[in-house]
């Protein structure tokens, strides 16, 4: 289930200028990090429904679609991963429950529980994203080079 934020989020009582501009600053780069993921995954969605409709165009031009492919693909993990990285100084989605967690208001904070099941959800598809993306694309394992990955 996907939730819109609460109008509270416009609120500022609870912090100041430069909080504020923190979590704003950390909420666009989100959606323009989200916009860019989805951006690469309908390309993706494009190539497969392209490929299923001509497949005389990837036998033509197999090697060139092929590496697009990889390319996109690799970007596509590449900008979810960023998204869901816990590390201090990315803008992620567990570094902004811990903006909320410290400067948001009852409204927001309400809504962590739900956002941190949804991010530690151990077989979800954030996990099966964060594993894809740790042994696939970051880390380029011998199993990631294998063409029935992409």
């Amino acid at each position: 289930m996907v939730r819109r934020l609460p109008p509270t989020l416009d609120r500022t009582e609870t912090m100041n200028a430069d909080q504020r501009k923190n979590v704003d600053e950390m909420v666009e780069a989100l959606g323009r990090s989200m916009a860019r993921a989805w951006s690469y995954f309908y390309v993706l969605k494009g190539f497969h429904e392209g490929a299923k409709a001509s497949p005389e165009v990837g036998g033509k031009f197999g090697w060139l679609l092929t590496e697009v492919w990889r390319g996109l693909f690799d970007a596509f993990f590449a900008k979810v991963g960023t998204l869901i990285d816990a590390s201090s100084s990315t803008y992620s989605l567990p570094n902004l429950i811990k903006l909320v967690r410290r400067y948001g208001d009852a409204d927001l904070k309400a809504l962590i529980p739900e956002a941190e099941a949804c991010l530690s959800e151990q077989a979800g598809p954030i996990a099966k994203i964060r594993n894809w993306r740790h042994a696939h694309v970051a880390h380029r394992t011998t199993r990631g080079d294998q063409d029935a990955f992409y």
